[in-house]
């Protein structure tokens, strides 16, 4: 099994909150993932501020609302702010398919090392040959991250989503993510198989349902160390 990477998902209403909840978890974990879309104030958001102060990798996320985000300016600001955080280097910028097979954003030159194209389906889980296409897609854009996000309602559909992870091509970087109760279970696996990241919240409030923290998640992979 590979190393996982424990990513603290980072959510505040105000850019102080943001900014001092990622300093008191960044030694605890791997990486942090910085959710701008929660932010209050839309004018001012301050991603030079993150990057001075925030020295963990760092994924830039600002969500649209149609696939669990909370963003609610202009649809043109929030590209902005997507293109300005690829061009500033963070470490990763999460970019939704669905934005850019619209065609409204600019894929960046350092989409194959800085970007992460992400999927979510919070209803149900996709049939397997629905995913692999899904994924399919996604390499258009040659990203770093193929990242899929679909809400588990039994055991085969945790099935499903452990054996996307299992047929992805070896330099493939995929990170399946399984929502809900019943999906708690893929959060787990699912990174030890692909070494991809595993999510996890700082306060036990997570930002997609059956997140569970960084202390669960720490606890659980010393377990199976």
């Amino acid at each position: 099994m590979r190393k996982q990477s424990l990513c603290a998902v980072i959510m505040g209403k105000k850019m102080d909150e943001l900014i001092r909840q990622a300093l008191l978890v960044e030694k605890e974990v791997d990486l942090v993932e910085m959710r701008i879309d929660f932010l209050e104030s839309k004018k001012y958001i301050d991603l030079q501020a993150l990057k001075k102060a925030i020295k963990k990798n760092t994924i830039i996320t600002c969500r649209r609302k149609d696939e669990g985000g909370k963003w609610i300016g202009s649809e043109s600001s929030r590209l902005a702010l997507l293109s300005k955080a690829f061009n500033m280097g963070f470490s990763f910028v999460d970019v939704e398919l669905r934005t850019l097979e619209e065609g409204v954003f600019i894929v960046p030159q350092n989409m194959k090392m800085n970007g992460i194209i992400s999927f979510h389906n919070f209803i149900k889980t996709p049939r397997l040959a629905q995913i692999k296409r899904i994924l399919e897609r996604m390499q258009r854009f040659n990203p770093a991250v193929k990242k899929i996000a679909a809400m588990v309602k039994d055991e085969s559909d945790n099935a499903i989503l452990i054996q996307a992870v299992l047929d992805a091509k070896k330099e493939e970087q995929v990170c399946i993510i399984g929502m809900g109760e019943y999906g708690k279970k893929t959060r787990i696996i699912a990174p030890l198989l692909s070494g991809s990241f595993a999510y996890c919240s700082i306060n036990g409030e997570g930002s997609a349902p059956g997140q569970m923290s960084c202390h669960e998640m720490r606890e659980i992979y010393k377990l199976l160390s």
